[in-house]
């Protein structure tokens, strides 16, 4: 009697530590995607919701200009093919004290089943902690029309650095047509800059515009650009975000905070010569 108490008594401390550990581990992981969330440059809708493009803050790169740092947006994934769906939740972990009552009633009734104890309380196998977090693709996002725009937020790490309300100088710009035009999307850019305190210039494309409707927007007033484009083009046109640059100026803190050198590297010897 004693061996078998002896016996379920190492199987409660093996499942117990255990179960620890998946609960360590799942800390970590939540820890580990707050972080990454943290480096989210997002653009959204009012409040941070919905989410129509996003990307991690320290892919971005320095532009041809030593004074921005641009982030490009991943376009989302297709829609999968017909008949099938796309997993967006992982199945759900019971709560522990589930777990606690459903292993407890599993557990071996005599020594002969000590060979599944190892099996029974290992636990499932955790994803590897790079599965998740750096696929900007598992953020959900949203479809954006020209007149959503005006509630639109451009934010760092959930915090708003820019919106078109926010009392600073806003403009919109559309040059070089033959670059900035794609015949088969039928879709030209527009810049936006964003001045005052918040130094962001944003790149846009108007969807489903013939080019040379895009290309009269060239001679047009864009001082006031959302009234503009809306007058302009279609309100309910979708719009799709392309990338955003920031002057350096006005983010040198998240860059520190994320490790990134605020000094742009130095110019290849061989463009210095040239």
């Amino acid at each position: 009697m004693s061996d078998l108490a002896n016996f379920v008594a190492a199987t409660i401390r093996d499942k117990v530590v255990a179960e620890m550990q998946i609960e360590l581990e799942s800390l970590r992981s939540e820890l580990r995607e707050e972080r990454e969330r943290g480096k989210l440059v997002c653009i959204t809708g009012p409040l941070g919701q919905p989410i129509y493009a996003s990307a991690q803050f320290d892919t971005g790169y320095y532009d041809h200009s030593p004074e921005l740092w641009k982030v490009e947006f991943t376009p989302p994934p297709p829609p999968p093919p017909a008949g099938t769906s796309r997993i967006r939740n992982p199945p759900s972990r019971p709560h522990r004290h589930q777990r606690q009552e459903e292993e407890e009633s599993a557990l071996p009734q005599s020594a002969n089943d000590a060979s599944l104890r190892s099996e029974r309380f290992s636990g499932p196998s955790l994803p590897s902690s790079s599965s998740s977090l750096r696929q900007p693709s598992t953020i959900r996002t949203a479809k954006c029309a020209l007149k959503d725009m005006k509630n639109m937020e451009i934010r760092i790490g959930g915090v708003c650095k820019a919106r078109f309300d926010n009392g600073g100088t806003v403009e919109a710009f559309v040059n070089d047509i033959s670059n900035n035009y794609d015949e088969g999307s039928k879709s030209g850019k527009v810049s936006i800059w964003f001045g005052g305190s918040s130094g962001i210039w944003l790149n846009i494309s108007l969807m489903g515009i013939e080019r040379d409707r895009y290309a009269a927007l060239r001679d047009y007033d864009l001082s006031d650009p959302l009234a503009a484009l809306e007058q302009f083009w279609e309100p309910t046109a979708a719009v799709t975000f392309q990338e955003v640059s920031f002057l350096i100026s006005s983010i040198n803190g998240a860059m520190e905070r994320f490790g990134i050198s605020i000094e742009p590297p130095p110019a290849p010897s061989s463009m210095i010569s040239s």
